[in-house]
């Protein structure tokens, strides 16, 4: 085993001095936390105090309230109930543990409230220990007293009374004093005196006197005084002063009344009017009284009564009687304003009238706003005469007024409304009751004016305002419409004139007036051709197409169109003419049926072999017709002409066509070309009768006849149509 060696040289503690230092830092934190400790106690100690004296006096505020006894010890209040002691019997101050039950409380009433502060001393104790005597205090007041009804009124110092009173005792806080509760001792400054609960005042005019009781009771003894102020003496008018003076006229004059309620409630208002008496039904008015002076300004002269009431409703006996002269505060007493014509025009005349038999007119004025000028005042001189001024060639609508002014300022004004000039044109329309052709239309005309209305209108065909054959209304109208009927083309005019004399024209000019017209047109046929047979005809002046039809031949109209003056129209079926034809000719055959033969290469029966070569380019129109049993039309000599063609030996080139077919009767333009090139025997394949003897000549010579039957279409087709000068 082998043991390892420890050095504990450099193993040190604490030294003496690092100790010391220690317990130095310590008592220096004991030195500055102590005094901070017990400073937070004593705050926390003060808080505690200062809550139960709030405590206490709230409740003795309480205690007051309940009882009007307003100064009380704490240990009374505990005793009665009303404070909690911190043991069975004391409330200690926390700060010092002295019991607070020998401190005394004093409550006050203010403001409807009882307020209370706790001494800040005690009272003391006897040797045994309880608090020395001290002398309860009662809050009681005199208030006026109404036997009747047992009720008591608290008085304030400064109030008034009319009549004389019953004066009582009372708590304050509104329980009537019982007189078997206490004794009274009453004594007035007017020497009166009572031992009864209640005491009488007694005033001839004017008293103010105060009244002093002491109630002594068990719970203690309270001594009131009450100042008792009774006005039993009427107000007067002393004087008066009128500004300004004398016969100066002004708008308004300031009355100044001096009046008086002697040494009285003092006066509460005047009354200002034209009653003969003096009473409380009166409006004696809120004016205020400065000094006892009452000022009234007077817009309006006359004699006027003045009434004076006191504080308490003592009235003036007699009515006090002044005159209030050359006063004017109404201006002109009559104004007017008229206007002429009455009836829709174009300018209107304005006549102002007024009078003003006070201060007199100075100055008047036309204008168009409703509020009192400050410049442009014609002047005129003084006059309490009538006045009449004019105001010449109004021309526009709007309300006009007529001011004038007296020679103390007043302004009167008279309004008149102008809403009868009427300078506007009327509005007119012109328009057709149709834009097509036709053999008759109707004008319709339209006139409208908002102002004066349309008094009269016409439909003429002169550009110049008719003298005659106006239609007259005989109450304006804001719109009128009216019908012409048109049969001849040509300009026509609407002329409407409105209340006031302003006339519109409207114009229109008709140029779809046509006249119902027929042609006749013939369509025929050569033998053997097609039975739909077309053709067109040229109508100068037609406008449209009324109507094509058959007239004889029989058939139909399977088509008919106008393009510009040509009227193109298309028949079918019908009867025709028949009748019987020949033909009796010689001829070579080669030559007629223009063949090129070979003149080696005979047979028995036949002459030589002929060779046919021809070419044809096929142009022209074609129809459609249909529908067919898909519902689709179908085309006639145009597609089908070319395999037509094709199926006969000859060979052609594709074709064209310029559209296609839509409908029965449309026309469709082909172009094709076709050749073809065969070999025949030409007496045969030409159906002639040859003679073999006659061969002097390159061909063989043949005679021709034939009979057969013939026919062709005859049609009469009558064409309707508008015709018009302006197409």
């Amino acid at each position: 085993m082998m043991f390892r060696k420890i050095d504990i040289k450099n193993n040190k503690g604490f030294t003496l001095v690092e100790l010391l230092g220690v317990l130095g830092i310590l008592a220096i934190i004991m030195l500055i936390g102590v005094p901070v400790f017990l400073n937070l106690r004593d705050n926390v100690l003060e808080g505690e105090r200062k809550n139960v004296v709030s405590y206490i006096e709230a409740r003795a505020a309480d205690y007051a309230n309940d009882t009007s006894i307003t100064v009380v010890s704490v240990e009374d209040l505990i005793q009665e109930g009303y404070v909690e002691p911190d043991d069975e019997t004391d409330i200690y101050n926390p700060v010092t543990n002295e019991s607070y039950n020998c401190y005394i409380v004093t409550s006050s009433f203010n403001n409807g409230v009882y307020e209370s502060t706790m001494s800040e001393e005690s009272v003391g104790v006897d040797a045994s220990g309880t608090c020395n005597a001290y002398q309860k205090e009662l809050d009681l007041a005199i208030c006026k007293y109404n036997e009747s009804e047992s009720v008591c009124t608290l008085i304030d110092n400064n109030s008034w009374s009319k009549d004389d009173m019953k004066l009582g005792v009372r708590y304050r806080t509104g329980n009537i004093l019982k007189a078997s509760d206490a004794t009274f001792d009453w004594l007035g400054s007017d020497g009166s005196t009572s031992k009864e609960y209640y005491i009488n005042t007694s005033t001839n005019l004017i008293s103010q006197n105060v009244y002093r009781v002491i109630v002594t009771m068990e719970d203690g003894v309270s001594e009131v005084t009450q100042a008792i102020n009774i006005d039993k003496q009427a107000p007067a008018v002393v004087s008066y002063s009128i500004n300004p003076m004398g016969t100066e006229w002004s708008r308004t004059k300031e009355v100044s009344f001096e009046v008086t309620d002697f040494a009285g409630s003092g006066v509460a208002g005047v009354y200002v009017g034209t009653s003969t008496t003096c009473s409380e039904s009166l409006d004696y008015g809120t004016g205020e009284i400065v000094d006892n002076v009452y000022k009234k300004v007077f817009a309006s002269p006359g004699t006027f009564n003045v009434c004076v009431k006191d504080k308490v409703g003592n009235i003036s006996d007699e009515p006090y009687q002044i005159t209030v002269e050359n006063v004017d505060g109404i201006g002109a007493e009559d104004i007017s304003l008229t206007g002429s014509p009455t009836s829709y025009t174009d300018s209107v005349n304005l006549t102002g009238t007024a009078i003003d038999t006070n201060s007199g007119l100075v100055a008047y004025q036309f204008n168009q706003s409703s509020s009192v000028p400050s410049s442009g005042w014609i002047n005129i001189t003084k006059t309490n005469n009538r006045i009449t001024q004019y105001r010449n060639g109004i021309t526009s609508n709007g309300t006009w007024y007529f001011w004038v002014k007296d020679s103390v300022g007043n302004t009167s004004s008279a309004r008149y409304t102008i809403n009868n000039i009427d300078k506007s044109k009327p509005t007119a329309t012109l328009s057709p009751s149709t834009t097509g052709y036709a053999t008759s239309l109707t004008l319709n005309g339209v006139g409208t004016d908002s102002l004066s209305g349309i008094k009269r209108y016409v439909i003429t065909t002169s550009a110049s305002k008719p003298s005659s054959g106006w239609t007259t209304l005989s109450t304006p109208q804001q719109r009128i419409t009216t019908n012409y009927n048109v049969t001849r083309n040509g300009t026509y005019y609407l002329w409407v004139e409105d209340a006031a004399g302003n006339s519109a024209m409207a114009s229109y000019r008709v140029t779809n007036i046509v006249t119902l017209r027929t042609e006749t047109m013939r369509l025929t046929t050569e033998p053997e051709e097609s039975d739909r047979i077309s053709d067109y005809i040229t109508i100068p002046g037609i406008v449209e197409l009324v109507d094509v039809e058959i007239t004889s031949g029989g058939g139909y109209v399977s088509d008919s169109y106008m393009r510009g003056e040509r009227v193109y129209v298309s028949v079918r079926g019908g009867d025709g003419y028949r009748d019987t034809c020949w033909r009796e000719e010689s001829y070579r055959a080669e030559e007629v049926c223009e063949y090129y033969c070979d003149r080696g290469d005979g047979e028995p029966d036949r002459h030589g072999t002929c060779y046919h070569e021809e070419e044809e380019d096929i142009r022209g129109y074609c129809y459609c017709y249909g529908p067919d049993e898909n519902g689709d039309f179908w085309e006639d000599d145009c597609t089908d002409i070319v395999k037509e063609y094709e199926r006969d030996g000859w060979e052609c080139d594709e074709g064209e066509t310029d559209d296609v077919c839509r409908r029965e009767g449309q026309k469709t333009y082909y172009d094709a070309y076709c050749w073809i090139e065969e070999e025949y025997d030409a007496d045969e394949d030409c159906w002639y009768e040859c003679d073999s003897r006659y061969d002097e000549l390159d061909g063989r010579y043949c005679y021709y006849e034939e009979d057969y039957t013939c026919y062709y279409y005859d049609y009469r087709v009558r064409i309707s149509y508008y015709y018009s000068e302006y197409a």
